[in-house]
C-alpha cells in the first residue's frame, strides 16, 4: 500500500511544479496543460488494458510490470532534456500509475471478500 501512497503524491506534486516546468521549457499555457492532460489520458487508456492483462496473466506479474513502467516514466520525466521527452515520460508514468491503482484496489477487494 506504500506504493499507492507514493504514486498519489507524485500525481499531486506535478501541478505544484507546473509553473517551474513552464518556465524551464518556455511553455505557453496550452503547452503546460499537456503535462497534466497527457497524464490523465494515460490513466484513461491504461486502466482497462491493465485490468484485462491482470485477468490473463495474474495480478502480481502485471503489478510488477506497472511498477517498472511507473519508475521508468518518473526517471524519464526527471532527466528529460526537452519537452517531448518529458511528455513521453509522463505518459509512460501514467500507464504504470493506472495499473498500480487498479490492481491495488483489486487486491483489497479480494482480501475483503476472504474476510467475510
Amino acid at each position: 500500500m506504500v506504493i499507492v501512497f507514493i504514486t498519489q503524491l507524485d500525481g499531486g506534486a506535478v501541478p505544484t511544479m507546473l509553473p517551474s516546468i513552464t518556465r524551464t521549457f518556455g511553455l505557453t499555457t496550452m503547452g503546460s496543460s499537456w503535462v497534466v492532460g497527457l497524464y490523465t489520458l494515460g490513466l484513461v487508456v491504461g486502466t482497462p488494458i491493465t485490468s484485462n492483462l491482470s485477468d490473463a496473466h495474474g495480478t502480481r506479474k502485471v503489478f510488477l510490470w506497472e511498477l517498472v513502467f511507473w519508475f521508468l516514466g518518473c526517471l524519464m520525466t526527471a532527466v528529460s532534456p526537452n519537452y517531448a521527452v518529458m511528455l513521453l515520460g509522463r505518459f509512460i508514468q501514467s500507464l504504470g500509475d493506472s495499473g498500480i491503482m487498479v490492481l491495488s484496489m483489486n487486491v483489497l477487494l479480494q482480501r475483503a471478500r476472504k474476510n467475510n
